[in-house]
């Protein structure tokens, strides 16, 4: 949201216990910047529920959406990526016993630092 005036961005507020935005300009430069631009929030609220509904709802959209998900789904299931996946895991798997031998050989006194180092 921008104001229509000057440009600038709103601040939600209350004001005399109504939550609305007001024009930031107006906050901080006053009037000989900007008007006293406010929105109520419901009125931003219903504008922005009826907004989404017609963009995600919309059956084309929907259809759309779906036969992207569909796509990206099977892309995710090609053997090369479940290839790739699988070296990372084994990586992984190879990393952690590595962690876990030298944690084994590890003095007592130098255990403290360690464990605030992984906790960071």
């Amino acid at each position: 949201m921008v104001c229509a005036h000057c440009g600038s961005t709103p601040c939600g507020l209350v004001h005399k216990g109504q939550r609305l935005y007001l024009c930031r300009g107006y906050i901080a430069y006053g009037k000989t910047y900007c008007h006293r631009n406010a929105v109520p929030e419901q009125t931003v609220l219903h504008f922005l529920a009826r907004k989404l509904r017609e963009a995600f709802l919309d059956p084309a959209h929907l259809k759309r959406l779906r036969r992207e998900l569909a796509a990206q789904e099977a892309r995710d299931r090609r053997d090369g990526n479940l290839s790739r996946l699988r070296r990372q895991a084994d990586d992984l798997g190879q990393k952690i016993r590595q962690g876990n031998e030298r944690l084994a050989i590890l003095p007592a006194d130098r255990i403290p630092g360690l464990v605030e180092r992984l906790r960071a």
